[in-house]
């Protein structure tokens, strides 16, 4: 089953099971291990909620100048949920302080890959990339190739080959998303 219904899956096989009267040991075992998955998938629930109050927190600390309490609760987000644009970029902005072009570019680049930065920050973004690189000539290739190895395409079509049954009929394929 996908992650996401994992849990309830394990649930309903040993809810049925215990219905049944049959199959108890198994039925023991899907419930517990539907409960751990549960669990799992809560915390990552959690955390990934909690980041985005870790970011806000930590951008205000930027804006209060606490910061290495900002940059704590920022790297905190971004460890619980690394696609949060507000924590990324945080860390951004903190690095560009601190003279580290590369370590800033980096974070932009991350914050970039998310599609949600607003236009002052990918003005900031592209500025820093042309310090650091020389010209923006390369950005759109390095962004789709940071892209494509954080994002593999989940399937890897083959290329139709024709056998030797291959009738001239003809086929009408729908599809509905």
């Amino acid at each position: 089953a996908p992650e996401q219904v994992r849990a309830s899956a394990y649930s309903r096989v040993a809810t049925r099971l215990v219905e049944s009267g049959v199959m108890l040991e198994e039925a023991e075992k899907f419930a517990t291990e539907g409960l751990e998955v549960f669990d799992r998938e809560e915390q990552k629930r959690v955390q990934r909620s909690r980041a985005t109050h870790l970011a806000t927190l930590g951008r205000i600390r930027i804006k209060q100048g606490r910061i290495p309490e900002a940059e704590s609760a920022l790297k905190d987000a971004f460890a619980a949920n690394p696609e949060i644009p507000s924590a990324v970029v945080g860390l951004a902005e903190l690095a560009e302080e601190k003279g580290d072009d590369q370590t800033a570019l980096d974070y932009w680049m991350k914050a970039s890959l998310t599609g949600r930065l607003s236009a002052d920050d990918r003005q900031r973004f592209e500025g820093l990339y042309r310090k650091v690189n020389g010209s923006l000539d390369t950005l759109e290739s390095t962004l789709d190739a940071k892209y494509k190895a954080a994002y593999p395409p989940p399937i890897q079509p083959e290329p139709y080959k024709a056998s030797p049954a291959r009738s001239t009929r003809m086929v009408l394929a729908e599809v509905f998303t």
